[in-house]
């Protein structure tokens, strides 16, 4: 294997310090079946690991032929044998390779406190869940298989073990309510009252081919992408399907773009250290107004050309 085979970067790994970054997957799969994800196609049904040798051999390889003193695993499920995952994070170690992976808040209930300490003396530095909804009844919807009680049990453990977690969350679900997504935003930042240094985001939900929920999003009237191209037009930014033709299955188009970039701002500069009780308050008594979002969004993009 020679490096020039591989695409490293120099990079900032979700806020955790400069290092050199690699991407790696070491299984496939995920037995989950959430309404949203591509794990119901046919390649995605069934889970599969490499063998362990196999596995820390794989790393070894990645690492010797790029230097990376971080490796970001890529796999739906790292951790649905705990195991075999202690024996991948113990051979990082051996190479003083940090690394991050995805987690599902779940798992956390068949890991002891032990076992967490573990992964952090072997260079753990972030688990990422997906959390898609503060809302248990829309996590039911969703078929995610967790609670929102153990989305804050995780990341509580998290920061006692003095790992970094972070979560990714989905607004505008077909039929989800205005309640249902001020939840998912209470949710997010209540986890940054418990863990400060966490990374909570959203995004727009993306209905991809293969998924149940596509077909709901069609019953309310969203109409597939016809071309490779026109796919590819809505893979240009990085806030996807913001047009009123893209998000049909929301009913109340104008409401939810202004809630959403409203959350949106106020997690940037939460990210950044500020100080956003005000806004967090206005948020959830429905008084923000164009002209705040349009002001707030013009200085965000003053703060992002000047850190550039």
């Amino acid at each position: 294997m020679k490096s020039s085979d591989l695409r490293t970067q120099r990079t900032l790994v979700v806020g955790v310090c400069q290092k050199r970054v690699i991407d790696v997957a070491i299984s496939r799969g995920c037995p989950m079946r959430c309404s949203f994800c591509l794990s119901q196609s046919e390649f995605y049904k069934k889970y599969r690991k490499m063998p362990l040798d196999m596995a820390k051999e794989h790393i070894s390889q990645v690492q010797k032929a790029t230097n990376a003193d971080f490796i970001w695993f890529r796999d739906d499920y790292l951790f649905q044998d705990l195991a075999w995952m202690k024996d991948i994070a113990r051979h990082l170690k051996a190479l003083n390779v940090a690394w991050a992976g995805n987690i599902r808040a779940n798992d956390f209930q068949r890991m002891s406190e032990g076992y967490l300490n573990e992964l952090k003396n072997y260079g753990c530095e972030m688990l990422l869940m997906g959390v898609e909804s503060g809302n248990d009844e829309m996590l039911k919807t969703i078929r995610k298989g967790i609670t929102v009680e153990m989305v804050k049990a995780a990341v509580t453990r998290c920061e006692k073990a003095g790992i970094r977690s972070a979560g990714t969350f989905i607004c505008g679900y077909p039929y989800e309510t205005r309640e249902q997504m001020m939840d998912t935003a209470r949710l997010i930042l209540k986890l940054y009252q418990i863990q400060p240094t966490g990374e909570f985001s959203a995004s727009v939900l993306r209905p991809y081919p293969g998924a149940d929920i596509l077909q709901d999003c069609i019953k309310l009237g969203y109409e597939l992408p016809q071309s490779n191209e026109e796919w590819a037009e809505l893979d240009s930014t990085y806030t996807v399907y913001h047009s009123r033709k893209e998000l049909r299955w929301i009913k109340d188009y104008d409401w939810f773009v202004r809630f959403f970039n409203y959350l949106q701002t106020i997690l940037y500069f939460k990210r950044r250290g500020f100080d956003t009780s005000f806004f967090e308050k206005r948020l959830f008594m429905n008084t923000w107004d164009s002209s705040l979002i349009y002001h707030i969004k013009k200085l965000r993009h003053n703060i992002s050309r000047v850190s550039s």
